[in-house]
């Protein structure tokens, strides 16, 4: 399936935008946009972001959140993102972590699978509180 014009992907990312790109890919024969813009923390600039490339985005996700408060950039709380999540009904907007829970269980069943055992009598810690409880579930 090809198209003339690609689809937009929108990465909105409270992280520094020193890692920005603006990237055009082909995949499975589908062209894709792929472009981020980091907001350096700032929440406000995220939620603006997100509003206007609505109109022109088919998916935006919003990121970085985590590592904007690891190096520093922001202080605030995490829910922050679910904000900037709101800011638009236009298109669909992700944070990834939906993905994240599927594909860390998937992982921990696709090594219990092909080395059974592996897990067998290890001691394992696991931190984060109920952000991983399916992983801890799984082991």
């Amino acid at each position: 399936m090809t198209t003339d014009k690609p689809a937009v992907i929108v990465n909105v990312s409270l992280a520094g935008s020193d890692r920005d790109y603006d990237q055009h890919v082909r995949f499975l024969d589908t062209d894709f946009h792929l472009r981020r813009i980091g907001t350096n923390g700032d929440v406000g600039a995220a939620e603006e972001l997100v509003a206007k490339w609505a109109e022109e985005a088919d998916v935006i996700a919003v990121t970085g959140i985590r590592e904007a408060r690891a190096s520093g950039l922001y202080d605030g709380d995490l829910e922050a993102v679910t904000r900037v999540m709101r800011a638009t009904r236009m298109v669909p907007v992700t944070n990834g972590h939906a993905l994240r829970d599927v594909l860390q269980e998937w992982s921990i069943r696709h090594v219990q699978s092909t080395m059974p055992g592996y897990y067998t009598n290890a001691r394992v810690v696991v931190l984060g509180g109920m952000n991983h409880a399916r992983t801890v579930r799984n082991l």
